[in-house]
């Protein structure tokens, strides 16, 4: 029997080559899947993604975006009630 191995890497790029350096609410949601209402009461509520604001403007920083992500993979979903982020 075959084993396949992936890899988390590629996958990295790819969602970090469809960011921009500050990307927009409508940007991380269409990355992300995270619709743009949850990330503005994500705001308001001072949890889960930083973001920087510019006067009105909203952006959030790929780097920021790309370790939430890492921050939220986990291998089980025993593993995610715990919190237990896969290594």
């Amino acid at each position: 029997m075959e084993t396949t191995t992936t890899t988390v890497q590629p996958a990295m790029n790819s969602i970090a080559s469809q960011l921009d350096p500050l990307s927009s609410p409508q940007q991380v949601s269409d990355v992300t899947g995270i619709p743009v209402n949850t990330l503005a009461y994500w705001r308001c509520e001072g949890m889960n993604l930083p973001f920087t604001k510019m006067g009105r403007v909203v952006r959030y920083r790929r780097e920021d975006v790309l370790e939430y992500i890492e921050r939220n993979t986990f291998s089980s979903t025993a593993g995610a009630k715990a919190g237990r982020v896969v290594s």
